[in-house]
Protein backbone atom coordinates (compact mmCIF):
# COMPACT_ATOMS: atom_id res chain seq x y z
CA UNK A 1 0.00 0.00 0.00
CA UNK A 2 2.98 2.23 0.62
CA UNK A 3 4.20 1.89 -3.02
CA UNK A 4 0.95 2.42 -4.09
CA UNK A 5 0.16 6.01 -2.09
CA UNK A 6 3.67 7.03 -3.28
CA UNK A 7 3.02 5.88 -7.06
CA UNK A 8 -0.79 8.21 -6.72
CA UNK A 9 0.90 10.65 -5.17
CA UNK A 10 3.20 11.43 -7.87
CA UNK A 11 0.37 10.95 -10.65
CA UNK A 12 -1.66 14.02 -8.71
CA UNK A 13 1.14 15.98 -8.42
CA UNK A 14 2.33 15.43 -12.03
CA UNK A 15 -1.38 15.23 -13.81
CA UNK A 16 -3.87 16.61 -11.01
CA UNK A 17 -4.36 20.46 -12.60
CA UNK A 18 -5.61 18.56 -16.31
CA UNK A 19 -8.56 17.31 -16.26
CA UNK A 20 -8.60 13.56 -15.36
CA UNK A 21 -10.41 11.11 -13.87
CA UNK A 22 -8.62 9.24 -11.42
CA UNK A 23 -9.09 4.95 -11.81
CA UNK A 24 -7.05 3.89 -8.99
CA UNK A 25 -7.88 0.46 -9.96
CA UNK A 26 -7.12 -1.56 -13.09
CA UNK A 27 -9.32 -4.44 -12.39
CA UNK A 28 -11.29 -3.79 -8.99
CA UNK A 29 -11.04 -7.83 -8.58
CA UNK A 30 -8.97 -9.93 -9.91
CA UNK A 31 -8.21 -13.51 -8.68
CA UNK A 32 -4.48 -13.70 -7.15
CA UNK A 33 -3.48 -16.39 -9.12
CA UNK A 34 -2.51 -19.26 -7.52
CA UNK A 35 -5.03 -18.54 -4.93
CA UNK A 36 -5.73 -20.61 -1.92
CA UNK A 37 -8.97 -18.79 -0.67
CA UNK A 38 -10.80 -16.17 -3.34
CA UNK A 39 -13.30 -14.75 -0.77
CA UNK A 40 -10.19 -13.44 1.50
CA UNK A 41 -8.40 -12.17 -1.86
CA UNK A 42 -11.50 -9.95 -2.52
CA UNK A 43 -11.68 -9.07 0.64
CA UNK A 44 -8.00 -7.95 0.78
CA UNK A 45 -8.59 -6.00 -2.33
CA UNK A 46 -12.03 -4.30 -1.17
CA UNK A 47 -10.18 -2.63 1.41
CA UNK A 48 -6.98 -2.03 -0.34
CA UNK A 49 -9.19 -0.10 -3.16
CA UNK A 50 -11.18 1.30 -0.13
CA UNK A 51 -8.25 2.60 1.38
CA UNK A 52 -6.60 3.61 -1.50
CA UNK A 53 -9.57 5.97 -2.94
CA UNK A 54 -9.70 7.79 0.23
CA UNK A 55 -5.68 8.56 -0.07
CA UNK A 56 -6.22 9.74 -3.35
CA UNK A 57 -9.04 12.29 -2.37
CA UNK A 58 -7.49 13.61 0.26
CA UNK A 59 -4.29 13.67 -1.71
CA UNK A 60 -6.16 15.27 -4.58
CA UNK A 61 -6.54 19.36 -4.21
CA UNK A 62 -8.12 19.53 -7.23
CA UNK A 63 -10.98 17.39 -6.42
CA UNK A 64 -10.98 15.20 -9.96
CA UNK A 65 -13.72 11.99 -10.28
CA UNK A 66 -12.64 8.79 -8.88
CA UNK A 67 -13.96 5.78 -9.92
CA UNK A 68 -12.50 1.58 -10.64
CA UNK A 69 -12.39 -0.25 -13.63
CA UNK A 70 -14.82 -2.63 -12.62
CA UNK A 71 -14.94 -6.58 -12.98
CA UNK A 72 -19.08 -6.05 -12.95
CA UNK A 73 -19.79 -2.80 -10.88
CA UNK A 74 -17.08 0.12 -9.59
CA UNK A 75 -18.86 -0.19 -6.17
CA UNK A 76 -18.82 -3.78 -5.68
CA UNK A 77 -15.19 -3.16 -5.46
CA UNK A 78 -15.04 -0.96 -2.36
CA UNK A 79 -16.18 -1.51 1.16
CA UNK A 80 -17.41 1.97 0.79
CA UNK A 81 -18.88 3.33 -1.76
CA UNK A 82 -18.61 6.69 -0.73
CA UNK A 83 -14.76 6.63 -2.05
CA UNK A 84 -15.72 6.55 -5.52
CA UNK A 85 -17.69 9.52 -7.56
CA UNK A 86 -19.46 7.68 -10.20
CA UNK A 87 -19.88 3.52 -11.40
CA UNK A 88 -17.26 3.10 -14.31
CA UNK A 89 -18.99 0.86 -16.65
CA UNK A 90 -17.38 -2.57 -17.83
CA UNK A 91 -18.17 -3.81 -21.08
CA UNK A 92 -16.90 -7.39 -22.15
CA UNK A 93 -13.60 -7.56 -23.54
CA UNK A 94 -14.09 -10.78 -24.91
CA UNK A 95 -14.40 -11.34 -28.60
CA UNK A 96 -17.92 -12.97 -29.74
CA UNK A 97 -18.60 -15.19 -32.48
CA UNK A 98 -21.02 -12.85 -33.88
CA UNK A 99 -18.87 -9.66 -34.07
CA UNK A 100 -17.01 -11.78 -36.51
CA UNK A 101 -19.64 -12.61 -39.37
CA UNK A 102 -17.95 -10.95 -42.55
CA UNK A 103 -15.88 -12.32 -44.59
CA UNK A 104 -13.08 -11.25 -46.72
CA UNK A 105 -11.85 -11.70 -50.43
Amino acid sequence: MARMKRHWRYLIARWGAHPAIWVPGGRGYHALLPSTDKERDRAMQKSGWTELGRYVRATDPFHRPITIHPSDSARNTVQDASVLDFDMLQTGTATAPAFHTWKTG
